[in-house]
């Protein structure tokens, strides 16, 4: 249940053992909550990254929500990043990569003579080509 975090064998089994009302969110809510303050050892380590991933998620719909306070929906808002520079930077060096072995697959297959492979790897060339032009119209958007 995602209101806890708890799978739905776990709610079951506190209904069962327990008596929760798994109808009851307000009980079902404060059972998890003194279940938390009792967790030790790997149940405590999983209470933390609930809470991290809850104040995590929170904050990322607080900035996103405080970006059109005040805004007409139909108004167009300048959205940061999802993503750092540096990531953006690693993907396009990997597909200049990718792009450079298709490229030489290319060649090779210029000097053979097959035009059927010839002709795949040159379609697959320019996938990869268009491929990096579609992710660096995308990144070239968010550079301020």
């Amino acid at each position: 249940m995602a209101i806890t975090g708890r799978s739905v064998h776990t709610i079951y089994r506190w209904k069962r053992e327990q008596g929760i009302d798994v109808a009851d969110r307000a009980e079902l809510l404060a059972f998890a909550q003194s279940q938390d303050a009792r967790a030790r050892g790997n149940a405590f380590q999983n209470v933390r990254r609930r809470r991290l991933e809850a104040l995590e998620a929170a904050q990322e719909a607080s900035e996103l929500r405080s970006r059109f306070a005040g805004v007409d929906p139909e108004e167009f808002v300048l959205l940061p990043a999802p993503y750092t520079l540096e990531s953006a930077d690693r993907v396009m060096a990997l597909i200049r990569e990718i792009e450079v072995g298709f490229l030489k697959r290319v060649e090779d297959l210029k000097k053979i003579g097959p035009t059927l492979n010839l002709s795949l790897a040159e379609e697959d060339l320019e996938h990869v080509r268009a491929a990096y032009r579609t992710l660096d119209n995308i990144f070239e958007g968010f550079q301020d």
